[in-house]
């Protein structure tokens, strides 16, 4: 191997630790005996990488993470760790265009830099980083702001980090084109049909590491008439962007997201009576229901025999309506809950029901929807898995349409990077104050705005309001 060969693996491997650490920090305090080991790691191997490269500077531009100007990773390309889409939001969210590490870092400087770090926000200007850095005692550590013409990162098309509405949106479609497969009981449960599904899974799996926003737009789809292909691509994805929230790899976030995909496998075949009834179900109906997951189970069995990765889904096929305390179906005794895949598409499933169309029901508003998960907390959904979910759609999900404070009316974009703003996020405003359409939607930050001219959330409206769906707008 050549030195300089050597050289970039070293520094790909420091940064990467210091990511790692830098996630360690946020969910521990300071004398956390992990933090306190990552950050003695971080250290020594920045003494090695400065011995050859002088400062260590890390920049983040067009879906690439640098370090001094060399490529680091590509984080449009699947498999990526997961600690450098961590280090990307630790930039992307305080809008600076760099992370410079001077002379070797100290063990106590290097935690005071991360505890601290963990809990700033959008009020801490860019600006004033620099000098709050040297206010605390971290003087090994610069950062640096954007160049003129740079562009801060935004919601809604290009913001994927190099990857395009057109990319999601074609991922997105290979899903759908699966679920009908599933949904069809004319079609064979074979190993042609098991390949396109972990392809179209895979696809998606990588883009919700690199455009996450994008990918998120995406499942605002609904189409009541396609409503069984529709639910399994949305929540195949709902359920990747949430295990990748949680800190899972690559491979378990495709697993998950075949999961999704299979997990009402057991409703192939049932007429729209049963699928879509609303309201109170006959008793031929809620058998049906209640034995879908043994179906889903049956159904799955040779689907697992011709693949071992598939065997997980067939769990999670049994298990997601079970409930965490067992009440649910198939009802389980005390003493067990139920797989951790299963208690995370459990919420994703119920969410994209809720807010879908269901015969003689209307679909939630996308906020009551995430009321009505809250009122099955530690019930029927594990409080941290639930928690997660919350957090990645925030108070207001996208899709929502809502009216502000002086009578204007949007679409919700995305949750505010900062969880303490979860009831502030970004818009595409859709109608003024007088009801009038906007030539092109206006995008407004409100996690942005300060002070007593700052805009504020009134009123949740129907999501149908507009035939203009936020889908629609970003695809």
């Amino acid at each position: 191997m050549t030195p300089a060969r050597e050289r970039a693996i070293a520094a790909r491997t420091l940064v990467i630790r210091l990511a790692g650490a830098m996630r360690l920090a946020r969910l521990h305090d300071a004398d956390n005996a992990a933090l306190h080991t990552a950050v003695d790691d971080v250290c020594r191997r920045h003494q090695e990488v400065f011995n050859d490269l002088g400062s260590l500077r890390v920049t983040f531009e067009e879906g690439v993470l640098r370090v001094n100007d060399t490529g680091l990773a590509d984080l449009t390309r699947p498999g990526t760790p997961q600690e450098l889409f961590f280090l990307r939001d630790a930039l992307t969210s305080r809008g600076l265009s760099a992370l410079h590490l001077l002379e070797p870092v100290q063990h106590s400087e290097l935690l005071r830099l991360l505890d601290a770090w963990t809990r700033t926000g959008p009020d801490l200007h860019p600006e004033q980083l620099q000098d709050w850095l040297l206010e605390i005692g971290v003087r090994a550590v610069a950062v640096e702001l954007p160049g003129e013409g740079d562009e801060e990162p935004s919601i809604g098309p290009g913001s994927g980090g190099g990857v395009e509405p057109r990319d999601v949106l074609e991922a997105y479609l290979a899903l759908l084109a699966v679920g009908d497969l599933l949904a069809d009981p004319g079609e064979p449960l074979d190993g042609d049909l098991l390949t396109k599904a972990q392809a179209a899974v895979e696809h998606m799996s990588a883009l919700t590491d690199s455009a996450p926003d994008l990918v998120l737009f995406a499942t605002t789809y609904r189409d009541s008439g396609r409503y069984a292909s529709v639910h399994a691509a949305n929540t195949s994805t709902l359920v990747m962007l949430l295990g990748r929230r949680l800190g899972l790899g690559h491979e378990a976030v495709s697993e998950l997201g075949r999961a999704g995909l299979f997990c009402d496998l057991g409703m192939r075949g049932l007429g729209d009576d049963v699928r879509y009834q609303g309201g109170e179900l006959d008793e031929y109906v809620t058998r049906e229901v209640l034995e879908h997951p043994l179906r889903s189970l049956l159904l799955g069995l040779p689907l697992g025999l011709l693949d071992p990765g598939h065997r997980a889904q067939l769990v999670v096929g049994w298990e997601h309506h079970t409930g965490l305390d067992g009440d649910g179906y198939p009802h389980a005794p005390l003493g067990g809950a139920p797989h951790l895949y299963a208690r995370m598409v459990s919420v994703c499933d119920a969410y994209d029901a809720l807010v879908h169309d269901r015969g003689d029901r209307a679909g939630l508003a996308r906020p009551l929807a995430i009321e009505a998960l809250y009122q099955e907390v530690d019930r029927r959904f594990d409080r941290e898995v639930l928690f997660a979910f919350f957090e990645m759609l925030g108070r207001y999900p996208p899709g929502s349409v809502v009216q502000l404070a002086e009578g204007s009316i949007g679409l919700v974009g995305a949750a505010s990077l900062d969880p303490r703003l979860f009831d502030r996020p970004e818009l595409f405003l859709v109608l003024d104050g007088q009801g009038q359409p906007f030539r092109d939607p206006r995008r407004v930050d409100l996690g942005r705005q300060r002070g007593e001219h700052a805009s504020r959330i009134t009123h949740t409206l129907d999501d149908r309001l507009f035939e203009e769906s936020l889908f629609q707008l970003v695809f």
